[in-house]
């Protein structure tokens, strides 16, 4: 990763480095859906939180570091389970 991008609008020495574009793209989302009234379903938030737990990472839902694994496909399948459910009740 550090090699084909770690040039901006990358920061490599960041920890957040690799994700600026995307945490800013999340947020425009996030502003977007507010101002229209609609639902977001935030899977950045998603990410975010599930590797701030104990023994987790976001890379442990990622197949290459950008793409979602498995696990991570699941996490956003679960997501949408969740809100269909909530929506028809």
């Amino acid at each position: 990763m550090k090699k084909m991008y770690g040039k901006p609008p990358y920061e490599p020495e960041n920890a957040d480095g690799f994700n600026l574009r995307l945490k800013l793209y999340a947020q425009k989302m996030r502003e977007v859906a507010k101002a229209e009234k609609i639902e977001l379903l935030d899977i950045y938030e998603a990410f975010e939180s599930f590797g701030k737990k104990d023994g987790q990472s976001v890379d442990g839902l990622l197949l290459d570091g950008v793409h979602p694994s498995e696990k991570g496909h699941q996490l956003v399948a679960d997501l949408l389970k969740e809100k269909i459910n909530e929506v028809r009740k």
